[in-house]
């Protein structure tokens, strides 16, 4: 193929064999390290919140065991694997992860804080003697009892 049947065929731009570019390799290893980071900070959530911290390298089973540090109903996971709405599960899961850690609700959006500073995990009170309606209100609502 000569020089000018290929600037034909590709109309100036980079033929696909050619692979990813430096770029390409920066950010997919940004990508990389952050999701390294989070997982080296959802460890030591968990091993302070005094589970197992390979329990956080499990997916799905890591969003059961989330959801009972914070106290949440194990139904949350259905919506948290919901494509748009599981957003807001989310962050309202991240807001009581921080009460659960004594913080404000803002320090679990934030969760490496939680991960790596003197924040100490305090269990959530328990259910007992609420009716089955508060129970659902409470695992509703973010700032209910």
């Amino acid at each position: 193929m000569t020089q000018e049947e290929r600037e034909q065929v590709y109309d100036g731009m980079r033929p696909p064999h050619q692979g990813f570019t430096t770029m390409g390799y920066v950010v997919c290893g940004m990508a990389l390290a952050c999701v390294l980071f989070a997982m080296v900070c959802f460890w030591r959530i968990f091993v302070k919140a005094g589970r197992s911290g390979w329990k956080s390298l499990v997916p799905g089973y890591n969003g059961a065991v989330l959801l009972r540090i914070v106290g949440r109903p194990l139904w949350w996971l259905v919506l948290l694997c919901i494509p748009c709405v599981g957003l807001l599960p989310f962050l309202v899961v991240l807001m009581d992860l921080g009460r659960a850690f004594g913080r404000g609700w803002l320090a679990g959006l934030f969760f490496p804080s939680l991960a790596f500073g003197p924040s100490r995990y305090v269990p959530r009170k328990s259910l007992a003697g609420h009716t089955k309606a508060t129970e659902t209100a409470s695992s509703v609502t973010p700032g209910a009892p």
